[in-house]
């Protein structure tokens, strides 16, 4: 019995309660009866424990999490795989395992499955903690977006976002925690052209939505310019644009206003002042249209110098006469009668003008005189130009012969213009016969000491272009006989 009783005790020291597992330990359970009972075999039990653990997944690197076990017991884990609480739990005991402190470099949420329990003879090693990093949306505000227009915008060269107001906006794929994020413009605006420009577009994400991108548009602009011809040494020609964009141009070749205008608007490019110096007219073409992409250089300036007629009048003219005026070495204008007359080339405005007569007129021979005849174009018409025609005269004329010492005679021309002559030789009527006109001369008064008889040939006719010179007038003594008969 003795044996048995000790084989039993020993045998059950293992195994002799199981709920909760036990370890029951005897002491001074071994010995021999001596004529009384034992009553001094003791056995402690002590309840069995068991470590509580498992594994960490996702954890980051560098990151750790702090995980706690009934409430009391906490753990630091700094990298995945398994952990094991240093608190062992009794046999029989619960555990509930959570997460104290998340991870935050970067911001991670660790979730526990399998972490409540209660011991069951053995160690707990299938508490699972996944971890996961937090991911935060980005996005910012736009301004500036020209009405139907639109702009594409990327996140991280690839979270492609169509934005087509102005206001806010946030990409569609979030970014981890602790990951860079860098907005950049993919696609500008085009309807109409504009530059968008992202500002705080760049950084590292800490544990919180990014919602301070900007995006500021601004629609392009473009030069309105082109080329000028023809303009004047020295002259100047304001052009305007828009009724506003005032530009002096100063010599041929491009120009170019110095205020541009918006991609999409509209120019008008007009002459504000034309050039005075001389006085020239600009005309410009292809001036309007609408900017679209791409600066304008094709409006054309053409600048011609004005021109002004060179006339004025003419008196004096005779009735089927004419004369040939000529203007600047080269312009001939025939006039044939009395009153205005036009040049037919115009002179360009700053330029001479020199009127002079060609040939004068020959039916009868007249002289043309010519004042005011030279002098600049200054902006209008030359209208005060005078010719005055005068018919040329001739003296009449000849030679007396025989006519005695002492004596004289008069002579007289077309019934008026005496002339009294007392010597042999030419002579010449005072007062001269114009050309084309008839002249007749006479003897009025014979010589009468001594008695003389002159005969005049060559007396009558007309003027035709020179001085007549050829009148003779000859002279003789008056033989009177007594009867009255020479």
């Amino acid at each position: 019995p003795r044996s048995s009783l000790l084989n039993t005790l020993g045998h059950n020291t293992q195994n002799f309660r199981t709920t909760p597992n036990q370890t029951c330990e005897v002491s001074t359970g071994i010995g021999t009866i001596a004529g009384s009972n034992v009553t001094n075999v003791t056995v402690a039990c002590t309840t069995n424990t068991h470590t509580v653990g498992g594994t960490v997944s996702g954890l980051a690197a560098g990151n750790n999490v702090v995980l706690r076990n009934n409430g009391g017991n906490d753990l630091s884990v700094a990298a995945n795989g398994a952990f094991t609480f240093t608190t062992p739990v009794a046999d029989g005991g619960t555990y509930a395992v959570t997460v104290l402190t998340q991870p935050t470099t970067p911001n991670q949420t660790c979730v526990v499955t399998s972490g409540n329990g209660t011991i069951a003879g053995s160690n707990v090693t299938n508490v699972a903690v996944a971890c996961t990093t937090n991911t935060q949306t980005v996005g910012g505000t736009i301004s500036g977006l020209a009405a139907g227009n639109d702009v594409t915008l990327q996140n991280n060269a690839g979270n492609n976002l169509l934005v087509s107001t102005n206001g806010a906006f946030t990409f569609t794929t979030p970014v981890a925690d602790g990951g860079a994020y860098a907005v950049t413009v993919l696609t500008q605006p085009t309807t109409p052209n504009q530059t968008c420009a992202v500002s705080n577009g760049s950084g590292t994400i800490a544990g919180a939505n990014v919602t301070n991108v900007t995006v500021a548009c601004t629609t392009n602009t473009h030069t309105v310019g082109g080329n000028v011809s023809g303009l004047a040494a020295g002259n100047n020609v304001v052009l305007q644009n828009n009724g506003g964009n005032d530009l002096s141009v100063a010599a041929n070749g491009a120009f170019t206003f110095t205020t541009p205008v918006a991609d999409g608007g509209t120019y008008a490019v007009t002459v504000l002042t034309q050039p005075t110096t001389p006085n020239q007219t600009c005309v410009v073409t292809s001036g309007n249209g609408t900017v679209a992409g791409a600066n304008v250089t094709n409006v054309a300036v053409a600048c011609t110098t004005n021109t002004h007629t060179i006339g004025g009048t003419i008196s004096g003219l005779a009735v089927g006469n004419d004369v040939t005026l000529q203007n600047n070495a080269g312009n001939n204008l025939a006039v044939s009668s009395n009153g205005a007359f036009t040049f037919t080339t115009p002179v360009a405005d700053g330029g001479a003008y020199a009127v002079t007569v060609l040939t004068q007129p020959t039916t009868p021979n007249q002289t043309c005189a010519v004042t005011s005849g030279s002098g600049t174009i200054a902006g209008a018409n030359v209208t005060n130009v005078t010719v005055a025609c005068t018919t040329n005269t001739y003296t009449i004329g000849g030679a007396v012969s025989g006519l005695p010492v002492g004596a004289s005679l008069t002579l007289r021309n077309n019934g008026g213009d005496d002339l009294v002559v007392a010597l042999n030789g030419v002579f010449t009527f005072v007062t001269p016969v114009t050309d084309g006109g008839s002249y007749a001369v006479t003897i009025a008064v014979q010589p009468t000491t001594p008695n003389t008889v002159c005969s005049v040939s060559a007396d009558s006719g007309s003027v035709a272009g020179v001085n007549v010179a050829n009148v003779a007038v000859q002279c003789g003594p008056n033989l009177v006989f007594s009867n009255g008969f020479e």
